[in-house]
């Protein structure tokens, strides 16, 4: 019917269903000898970190449509877009998903964040946009494939090392349940200005001084130290 052919557009289109479109979906099951419960299923997806509860729906990353090139659209000059790098080692499949449910799923309470989806914007695969309550601003979160890209749009960098903090902790999460494919934590770095190229980054270096690229190094500056300000750093860094 136009419920069910609405309810695939809108899961294709923004990644997004309902528990009606799934009990729909699901009708054939319903009426098999074994009664087919769509609240279990959904629990299921949760706990496998396939799909994440967002408002009155559910949000499915995978669902996404594919996207076009990898946006490298500028970025405030006060604040270069952090960088989680796993060099020549490529991410496993679903790893950027489950990353971006991690997000997601983080409860308000106390002085904790609480992530959202960017409302009127189009959401891809390997782009997705969150914003974050008491925050100004969004985060552009890019998956290019052998590292993940965190732009944050505001140019007041004094939440930068806050939310460097929380990517860190879920990057954590996230490579501790995929360690099964011996993936390890990432080195973390910043969009390269050492070169003149959009599509490069560089790495920190472990005293928190020096960034270092394939071709060229120099010091840390002003709008790459304000994602590690006060913050410990809880992945790694070059020796």
């Amino acid at each position: 019917g136009r419920c069910v052919t609405a309810g695939y557009d809108r899961l294709r289109e923004k990644g997004l269903f309902n528990e009606s479109f799934l009990r729909t979906v699901f009708e054939d099951l319903s009426s098999s000898e074994e009664e087919f419960h769509d609240d279990d299923f959904l629990k299921l997806m949760e706990c496998l970190k396939i799909a994440v509860h967002v408002d009155n729906e559910y949000f499915l990353p995978s669902a996404l449509p594919l996207n076009p090139p990898v946006d490298v659209s500028p970025f405030p000059m006060s604040c270069v877009p952090l960088v989680y790098s796993w060099d020549k080692q490529i991410l496993p499949h679903g790893f950027f998903f489950t990353f971006v449910v991690e997000l997601l799923r983080q409860q308000e309470g106390g002085n904790k964040l609480y992530f959202e989806l960017r409302d009127g914007v189009t959401q891809c695969r390997d782009v997705i946009q969150v914003t974050a309550k008491k925050i100004p601003g969004f985060m552009k979160l890019v998956n290019r494939k052998r590292w993940i890209e965190i732009c944050y749009s505001c140019t007041n960098t004094k939440y930068c090392s806050k939310l460097q903090e929380i990517t860190s902790d879920r990057i954590q999460r996230v490579v501790k349940r995929f360690e099964h494919t011996c993936i390890k934590l990432p080195e973390i770095g910043f969009r390269c200005r050492l070169c003149d190229t959009d599509d490069h980054y560089c790495i920190l270096s472990e005293d928190q001084t020096m960034v270092q690229c394939h071709q060229n190094n120099g010091p840390v500056t002003p709008d790459m130290s304000c994602w590690i300000d006060s913050t410990d750093l809880a992945v790694n860094t070059i020796t």
